[in-house]
Parts: structure tokens; C-alpha cells; sequence
């Protein structure tokens, strides 16, 4: 079932959208890798003195960088009409400012917003159950990383 597995704002994605991650290719866990990778560094405040070698830095409190997260969504929908109301209300809540992001897999919530939709929806009626299913790629950014 995929339901659980994805909240937005404290809402089941599956349950009120219809939408999940999705992965493009099988066997790939893009959506996780996208998630779970550490997002870099802020460069290190560093001196150079003319009469040192080297050079001095201090690496006692690193902090990250904002980082873009690229999250792949599938949709699957009854109908028509079922399709084009499930969308338009899950774009709705993408543009409605910052998202808590709960990913049950990772056990974390991430505080993102959406930046863009680079990949097209791409939608096909499935054979085995006549429903309506939908891939597409969305963009955001998470300005304060806590990893």
C-alpha cells in the first residue's frame, strides 16, 4: 500500500492527492539518494599568513549549505475528472510556501519549497485497471538543511 509513506503538511499525500514517490527506473532509489545525501558544507573562514605555511581554519562548527532536492511523484487517479482535481489541488499545495515533508522511510520531515516542475507530466491510462497514472519531477529547495 502507499499510503503512509508521504505526508505534506500533516496531510497523506496517497489519501488526499493520489501522489507518491515514484521511481523513474526500476530498481533505482533516486527519490532517497536525493534526500539522504549530506548537502555541502559552507566554505571554512580561512587565513593566510604571508609568514606560515599553510594555511589556518577552523573546522570546529561546520554548517550547511541551502540545497535543491529533486523528488520524483507518481499519480495515479480513477478518472478524468478525478485526475485534473487530484492535480490541481497537490500544485496548490506545492506553491502555498514552505512544506514539512515527512518521508516515513527516512524518519525525518524536511522543510522544503517548491522551485520548479523541470520534467513534463507524462500520463497513460493503465491496461490492467483503466486508471489514470502520471510521472513527473519537482524541484524544490531546502534552505536550512538539518541533517
Amino acid at each position: 500500500m502507499r499510503e503512509g509513506k508521504l505526508y505534506i503538511n500533516n496531510l497523506d499525500a496517497y489519501a488526499t492527492y493520489g501522489v507518491f514517490l515514484a521511481n523513474d527506473r526500476g530498481g533505482t532509489y533516486d527519490n532517497l539518494s536525493a534526500l539522504m545525501t549530506p548537502p555541502p558544507v559552507k566554505k571554512y573562514t580561512t587565513v593566510d599568513y604571508r609568514e606560515r605555511d599553510g594555511e589556518e581554519v577552523d573546522v570546529t562548527l561546520p554548517r550547511y549549505e541551502a540545497r535543491d532536492v529533486s523528488l520524483r511523484f507518481a499519480m495515479v487517479a480513477e478518472s478524468e475528472l478525478d485526475f485534473r482535481t487530484r492535480y490541481k489541488a497537490f500544485v496548490d499545495v506545492l506553491r502555498s510556501g514552505t512544506l514539512n515533508v515527512r518521508v516515513t522511510e527516512t524518519g525525518k520531515t524536511y522543510r522544503l519549497y517548491y522551485q520548479s516542475c523541470p520534467g513534463m507530466v507524462m500520463r497513460t491510462r493503465l491496461r490492467t485497471t483503466g486508471r489514470l497514472a502520471a510521472m513527473w519531477t519537482v524541484k524544490f529547495r531546502e534552505p536550512k538543511p538539518e541533517f
